[in-house]
């Protein structure tokens, strides 16, 4: 899911999730809300992503690289998105 992104030389983590995909667990730092939390409203009662057939949300971490440290959570900036035909 997650994939490396370069903007302006910068490497960023951005992953998108569809429908019925499981999101990623993270334990945020500080007790910040964990991304779960972000994407309940998109979640079925099984935990899985419950967004239409064109909708992509993504997930990104601005800061971190290495999924090891505390800091890489996936909840920098979370958008939705929905293409149309």
């Amino acid at each position: 899911m997650v994939q490396h992104v370069h903007v302006n030389d910068q490497q960023l983590q951005c992953g998108g999730a569809e429908a019925r995909d499981t999101p990623p667990t993270t334990t945020p730092l500080y007790q910040q809300p964990t991304l779960e939390s972000f994407l309940r409203p998109y979640l079925d009662d099984n935990g899985n992503i419950k967004i239409g057939p064109m909708d992509v949300i993504y997930l990104m971490e601005l800061t971190h690289t290495d999924r090891n440290n505390g800091g890489f959570d996936l909840q920098d900036l979370v958008i939705l998105v929905t293409f149309q035909s």
